[in-house]
């Protein structure tokens, strides 16, 4: 995760990037706003987030376009992101050359509960899955909507996010019917592991 940070963040250095989150608008419409304005820039979907809520993100000339577009077409709000990079696009294709070759280099397991992949919204368990995945999504958009949605469907009735802050927690709210979300601010792997699965993991 450190070097994919590292990486995704120095993949557009000195180019003027920028993403802003959309509400209010459907994934098509936004869809086609950036594709109407590709001559423009790279401007793309980048984070699928909850109904009503997509982030694009690209060059700052093609973002601003799309987000004028997006007023006149009815979005209730456009709110910039204070971001390093436009991360999720295919802007960020330099840092998934860079990882390609830390992923081969890491060790990766079939996975014992299916991973659900918020490139395609789909649980995996293959480990080659797995590692294709962590690539995909440095330059694919992310379906988190989507992906929750699958969760739900497959029997989740209980989320815990890692981390600071409740954003997450948010988006799953207005996604699916009521659940319990559990927000851990942890400062370690071992405390996410303890949390998720509820014992040691040394």
């Amino acid at each position: 995760m450190r070097l994919r940070g590292i990486y995704m963040e120095e993949a557009t250095q000195g180019q003027e990037t920028m993403m802003v989150a959309v509400m209010g608008l459907t994934p098509d419409q936004v869809r086609t706003l950036c594709d109407s304005h590709a001559h423009l820039g790279v401007v793309e979907p980048s984070n699928f987030n909850s109904p009503g809520q997509v982030v694009i993100g690209g060059e700052a000339p093609a973002v601003k376009e799309v987000v004028a577009a997006a007023r006149t077409r009815g979005a209730r709000r456009a709110v910039p992101l204070a971001v390093s990079a436009p991360f999720h696009t295919r802007l960020m294709r330099p840092a998934a050359e860079r990882l390609a070759g830390d992923l081969d280099r890491t060790p990766v397991h079939d996975a014992r509960i299916p991973v659900v992949v918020n490139t395609s919204a789909q649980p995996v368990r293959q480990a080659d899955q797995i590692r294709r995945a962590l690539l995909d999504q440095v330059t694919s958009a992310v379906l988190w909507e989507q992906s929750i949605r699958v969760m739900y469907e497959m029997g989740a009735r209980q989320f815990v996010e890692i981390g600071p802050g409740t954003t997450l927690s948010g988006m799953i709210r207005k996604t699916v019917p009521v659940v319990p979300c559990h927000v851990e601010d942890v400062a370690s792997r071992d405390e996410a592991l303890d949390v998720i699965f509820g014992q040691q993991v040394r």
